[in-house]
């Protein structure tokens, strides 16, 4: 007996149960179910390490030129340097900078030792700095005796003496321009402003000890010293009688 295949018949209106999806579009609905399933783990796991750990740390920086410390003996501290007592060998030692020492002052009769550092790097800024020692102890006399050549270099036994004298005041003249605005949001409002024929405005800071020079013609200028010095230092600057010059 044989045996008689019949062709299916769909009845009008009943749909066929027929798969159309390729081979490939399989395989691409089956990789997105695997994507989103693994997004689905990974995302809370990725935000819990979040919450557990915190956002990533800010860049502290130390040595900020406004962040100035005043002592109770009328000294102040800032980059680290205690002035009045931090010896000039210590910066020496930090800097790794053998300075260009030369014998200065206020009036002959009042020397004083220039530290040329040249440019060195405090924080994240560039700054040309300098650093004076008082030569309080030592016979004015013999100091410009011995020194040599009309530029006050000083000599070996100068030179030896002067590493061990205490910084009384910094001059830090920094690459980057200053302008009002970022001045008054760091330092703060000044006690008083001197404005000068030739554009340099100074704004003072007697408390913190520090002279701040706006210079249209070169560098600004901040002049660091013991607030116990402040007075005696900014007439010395506001006079023209101060060694140490701004650099264009």
């Amino acid at each position: 007996m044989g045996w008689i295949f019949l062709p299916m018949v769909v009845a009008p209106g009943v749909a066929r149960n027929v798969n159309l999806a390729t081979p490939r579009h399989s395989f691409d609905i089956i990789m997105l179910r695997k994507i989103l399933l693994t997004l689905s783990v990974a995302i809370p796991f990725f935000g819990l390490a979040l919450l557990l750990t915190g956002a990533p740390p800010r860049i502290h920086y130390d040595d900020l030129p406004w962040e100035v410390t005043v002592h109770d003996d009328g000294t102040a501290s800032v980059f680290g340097i205690h002035l009045e007592q931090t010896p000039l060998t210590d910066l020496q030692a930090r800097f790794v900078v053998q300075p260009e020492l030369t014998v200065v002052g206020y009036q002959e009769a009042s020397p004083a030792v220039l530290a040329d550092f040249g440019p060195v790097k405090l924080g994240p800024f560039e700054a040309m700095f300098l650093a004076v020692s008082a030569v309080d102890d030592t016979p004015p006399a013999q100091w410009w005796q011995d020194a040599k050549g009309a530029e006050g270099t000083l000599s070996a036994t100068q030179a030896q003496i002067a590493q061990a004298l205490p910084v009384t005041e910094i001059i830090y003249e920094p690459r980057a321009r200053y302008d009002d605005a970022s001045v008054l949001g760091r330092f703060g409002e000044p006690h008083d402003e001197v404005a000068m024929d030739d554009g340099r405005r100074y704004w003072l800071y007697p408390q913190q000890g520090l002279v701040l020079m706006f210079n249209p013609q070169g560098r600004d200028v901040l002049h660091y010293v013991a607030p116990a010095r402040f007075e005696a230092v900014v007439t010395a600057i506001l006079t023209g009688q101060h060694p140490a010059r701004p650099q264009p």
